[in-house]
């Protein structure tokens, strides 16, 4: 189990803190070299994500000292991903996921004006439900956006894996 990526996500309990350190020092005991890159999850507002988590970063507001000094050492990286529902409609309505249904919404994001004169030819009905889809198409074309630094990340950490062997 060496050289291996773990990705370990966190929530803003700043009892996390705790669990990040013992789940790091877990994974280090095992591998020397793991990568390990900690998540932060459903960031109400990325400009402000280290409000949300204090536990890491710290709180003046609430007189909370931050421990990240106790992690960064631990951990090869970071991200966070802002709270959103889309994740939870394309798994739970959609019953698909966000990577299978990629390559459809870039079609109805890039053909969306003819797409939407067939849609209405088809009644108002379809034309609004299809318009439902075009929307999540595009919401879920800019939250790729926002998290291909995430994939960057793992890509990158995958490359020094291949260099290393």
């Amino acid at each position: 189990m060496d050289n291996i990526t773990y990705i370990i996500p966190v929530n803003s309990d700043i009892e996390q803190v705790d669990n990040v350190i013992q789940t790091a020092d877990l994974i280090n005991s095992y591998s020397e070299n793991a990568k390990i890159i900690l998540i932060f999850n459903r960031a109400k507002d990325l400009n402000n994500y280290k409000e949300q988590f204090a536990g890491f970063f710290g709180s003046n507001i609430y007189d909370v000292t931050g421990r990240m000094e106790e992690v960064k050492d631990k951990i090869d990286d970071f991200f966070v991903l802002k709270e959103t529902i889309l994740y939870n409609i394309i798994k739970n309505v959609y019953k698909t996921t966000f990577a299978e249904e990629l390559p459809n919404y870039q079609y109805t994001v890039e053909n969306s004006k003819e797409l939407e004169r067939r849609w209405a030819k088809q009644g108002v009905e379809y034309f609004k439900k299809q318009m439902k889809f075009f929307r999540l198409a595009k919401e879920s074309l800019a939250l790729f956006d926002e998290i291909k630094p995430l994939k960057e990340l793992l890509q990158n950490q995958n490359k020094g894996k291949d260099n290393d062997e």
